[in-house]
């Protein structure tokens, strides 16, 4: 698969789990939830130990993302 095909792929998902998102909103990994969220996919972000953000709810694990099968 080419790095275009392999980007369209990644893109064409409906939700993204977003590790990097900080409590303070100023990181880059903030950024980029609000630019992905803008563009209407779900993001759920991941952080060890913030339970939330200025944004919302946070996971602190992989292992927390809701089932595929949940996913539209």
């Amino acid at each position: 698969m080419t790095s275009r095909a392999t980007v369209d792929t990644f893109l064409a998902q409906p939700a993204i789990a977003l590790v990097g998102a900080s409590r303070t909103g100023k990181k880059f990994g903030n950024y980029v939830r609000r630019e992905l969220e803008s563009k209407g996919y779900r993001v759920y972000p991941i952080h060890p130990t913030a339970e939330s953000d200025r944004r919302g709810a946070v996971l602190p694990r992989f292992a927390d993302l809701p089932s595929r099968s949940l996913l539209p």
